[in-house]
């Protein structure tokens, strides 16, 4: 058993596999390098060589820092190592072991890098398929972001990889190789997104386009001869597919009319009437593209998701064109009318409601961005308490927050303790007098001390706090823990 006063590390029963290494003093590094340097090159390279057999991390170590190939055949020992991280880990069972996640980042840290800089792009790439695949296969649940951060850092090998490397067909072999792990994925697939962001965005030489055409086409045409799918689900996928295709035959240089053509084909589809009106207005065409985003609109006003794209979308043209009152509306319908849901697959323009409610206030007058105001506050379409920090509106504010649990007050009391000490003091003095009563250990006694401390610095409110520390001593005269923080608090 583990008291509340102990802290437990949940890592603590794994040893790293090195552990049994012992630290050496300052006299017996010494003593090895004299040694070292007495060696002859023969008994180094005969030592080495059976070092490297008998430990694949210093074989992987020796091929990554001198292999001349210009990119690696066999990499069997690299994963094995992999591997072995992993086996290590298998029999942690209270959620993610993060000293494993730990050391994944290390082995990209140790190899990816050094191949990426001597031009072993495809081994590169293979590595951090597999780390990002070991990633995913952990979950979704995240709350100290250490798999966040580790996906990260294989985002950042792969925008290097697709930078750095210029040589065809290599890069097109690594587009296909990332292809294939995005189609692979897992039931976390939201991990991919960043991958087929960056294979969107990079890869745009012709060869690469290519490739991604022809894949494009093969989903084209597995979803075009579906029979067993919902209808839905066909329509969305194929027109998704079919918006692909249109941009690629953009960048690619097809005849306009050519691209026009195909777009007609599959009208129907609000992802190809959005793609059309987005190349528009990237042509100079806004006009245009403003009169096939209403039309687009009618046609889909039974579809949320897709209204809301096109609205985004004619606000950003409008602003483009100087048309305020029809900026204006658009903003109204958005945020009062529309579907504010996050857009996973539509990342050229910002769905933040609350830039769009700023835009809309700075063309209003201050009547009528005041009814406007209390219609978002009405509505609850935002962070009551952002927006009304935002908006000044700190006696409203103040009242809100006298509802809420004391780190929601935390976050305005800079703001609020100057307009209104005493309420504020209030507050928090009678949070003390109502949590101490629920507390039971030494961490909930310690977590009152920092509020019973706040007090001190309103008007007053050093006899206030005594006052309240007083009062504990006596109540809780039997707990030990809680007079020792009071203590340890300076109370």
């Amino acid at each position: 058993m583990h008291s509340d006063d102990e802290d437990y590390d949940d890592d603590s029963y794994l040893e790293d596999a090195d552990s049994e290494d012992e630290d050496w003093d300052d006299d017996d590094s010494t003593g090895v390098d004299d040694l070292i340097d007495q060696l002859t090159e023969s008994q180094l390279r005969d030592l080495l060589k059976e070092l490297a057999l008998n430990d694949s991390k210093i074989a992987n170590l020796i091929t990554v820092r001198f292999s001349k190939d210009s990119d690696m055949d066999d990499l069997a020992d690299f994963f094995d190592e992999l591997e072995n991280i992993e086996v290590r880990y298998s029999s942690f069972t209270h959620g993610i072991s993060y000293s494993y996640v730990s050391d994944l980042s290390h082995f990209m840290d140790k190899y990816v890098g050094k191949m990426i800089e001597d031009g072993k792009f495809k081994a590169a790439n293979e590595l951090v398929i597999a780390v990002y695949d070991k990633i995913g296969q952990l979950g979704s649940e995240d709350p100290d972001g250490e798999l966040y951060d580790v996906m990260q850092d294989c985002m950042k090998y792969w925008r290097d990889i697709e930078q750095k490397c210029s040589e065809m067909p290599c890069k097109a072999e690594i587009l296909d190789r990332l292809n294939d792990a995005v189609n692979d994925g897992h039931e976390y697939d939201e991990y991919y997104r960043d991958i087929e962001k960056l294979m969107n965005e990079g890869f745009q030489e012709r060869e690469c386009l290519m490739r991604k055409m022809e894949r494009v086409d093969e989903q084209i045409s597995h979803w075009e001869k579906d029979q067993k799918s919902d209808q839905s689900i066909i329509d969305l996928s194929l027109g998704s597919n079919v918006a692909k295709k249109l941009e690629l035959m953009y960048r690619i240089g097809y005849p306009q009319d050519e691209t026009d053509a195909e777009a007609k084909k599959y009208w129907w589809s609000p992802y190809v009437r959005i793609w059309a009106a987005d190349n528009l207005d990237q042509r100079g065409k806004t006009d245009e593209a403003v009169r096939v985003l209403k039309e687009s609109r009618n046609q889909d006003k039974e579809d949320g998701i897709f209204v809301s794209r096109e609205v985004v979308r004619l606000i950003s043209m409008y602003e483009k064109l100087g048309r305020k009152k029809d900026c204006k509306n658009e903003l109204l319908f958005y945020i009062f009318a529309c579907d504010h849901g996050p857009h996973f697959n539509d990342t050229k323009y910002s769905y933040d409601l609350r830039e769009y409610i700023r835009k809309l206030k700075a063309l209003c007058n201050p009547e009528e961005w005041s009814g406007y105001r209390e219609r978002i506050l009405e509505g609850n379409l935002v962070n009551k308490f952002v927006f009304l920090d935002e908006e000044g509106l700190y006696d409203r504010l103040l009242s809100e927050l006298l509802k809420e649990p004391p780190y929601q007050m935390d976050q305005y009391e800079k703001k609020l303790k100057p307009l209104y000490p005493e309420e504020v003091k209030k507050y928090y003095a009678d949070y003390l007098m109502r949590r101490a009563p629920q507390t039971t250990k030494r961490s909930e006694y310690a977590a009152l001390m920092p509020y019973l401390k706040k007090l001190v610095n309103y008007p007053g409110g050093m006899e206030l706090a005594m006052d309240i520390a007083s009062q504990w001593k006596d109540r809780f005269a039997g707990r030990r823990a809680f007079l020792d923080e009071l203590h340890k608090a300076g109370f």
